[in-house]
């Protein structure tokens, strides 16, 4: 009993980190790039097409003028999901230090957690779609293939505090953060 206690544990701080890291990525990006008032490019980041990734692929002005309401809104999202999941963490916290051990209670948090994740999945899922329908059909090789290229270079089963596993939000928060390097 005590054992699988210690699993259930370790599995849920290792899915907590990976989403931790996943979001406070997303947000530490939109800080950077959106002005907090304005919801405008910030000051020194590149007029027009001001995301790394965006560049890297080559969208047109045109694109990327139907692109950016949904990066702007994609963004936002994730702040919203960051926040929940930071939320979640306490709760699951606050479940595993109660004074009584509640069995029932522990996994009842497990579900909401993976319930959270899966709605955080959901939001980069949607992304990816609803970008698909404005690039071209290289523009979307292009994108598969940094993503698949991503998704390779992590490794799954990486201890607490690693880069995570492979995964789609994964791929594309290391494409915003190797594009912006170039």
């Amino acid at each position: 009993m005590r054992r699988k206690l210690v699993l259930i544990i370790l599995a849920l701080s290792l899915a907590l980190n990976a989403a931790f890291t996943i979001t406070c990525a997303v947000q530490r990006f939109a800080r950077h790039v959106l002005s907090a008032k304005s919801g405008r490019p910030v000051a020194g980041s590149d007029e027009g097409i001001w995301s790394p990734l965006h560049r890297r692929l080559n969208v047109t002005e045109e694109q990327w003028r139907k692109i950016e309401p949904h990066v702007r809104e994609f963004l936002r999202r994730m702040e919203q999901r960051h926040e929940r999941i930071s939320e979640m963490r306490r709760e699951m916290l606050d479940v595993l230090f109660s004074p009584d051990i509640d069995r029932e209670a522990i996994e009842e948090q497990q579900h909401e957690v993976l319930k959270a994740f899966r709605r955080t999945q959901n939001v980069v899922l949607d992304h990816v779609l609803t970008e698909r329908q404005y690039l071209t059909d290289t523009q979307e090789k292009k994108l598969k293939g940094m993503l698949q290229q991503g998704m390779m270079d992590s490794r799954p089963c990486r201890p607490p505090g690693s880069k995570g596993g492979p995964g789609v939000g994964k791929a594309f928060r290391e494409l915003e953060k190797d594009s912006r390097g170039r």
